[in-house]
């Protein structure tokens, strides 16, 4: 038994340097480790994580710096994880609201993609549906 089994953690700059040994330690010592990289090569490990919604939002409105409405924002928490992150779920049909809050309910996997260019920004990463979710969980 490790010391951080039942442990998440997130690291950032886990591709490589100190992040990546420290991931590696904590795997070892049987922590679930989340990989936060600017690199897409280096964070591949990241980009395979799956998590569940928790709640949502759909916005209507304009807000100054989030893209043009509609478009959702959920809190998700990762596979393993104790906590839940909240960011954009792209990849709905939004053109009818209330069918699209109907199947966030029923369909609540998604998984985590990375932008190809990332800035060190909370949009450089959204979740979208996973496409292996059958229904209500």
């Amino acid at each position: 038994m490790g010391r951080l089994d039942g442990k998440v953690a997130y690291i950032t700059g886990a591709g490589s340097g100190i992040g990546k040994a420290t991931s590696g330690a904590f795997v070892d010592e049987g922590a679930r480790v989340v990989v936060a990289e600017l690199s897409a090569d280096l964070g591949q490990a990241t980009v395979d994580e799956t998590g569940t919604i928790e709640a949502f939002t759909i916005l209507e409105a304009e807000f100054p710096g989030l893209p043009d409405p509609p478009l959702v924002i959920a809190f998700v928490t990762l596979d393993g994880a104790d906590t839940a992150i909240l960011n954009f779920v792209h990849g709905l049909d939004l053109s009818d609201i209330d069918a699209a809050a109907e199947y966030l309910f029923e369909y609540d996997r998604v998984r985590v993609r990375f932008a190809d260019e990332r800035g060190g920004r909370i949009t450089d990463f959204h979740f979208e549906h996973d496409a292996a979710d059958e229904g209500p969980t």
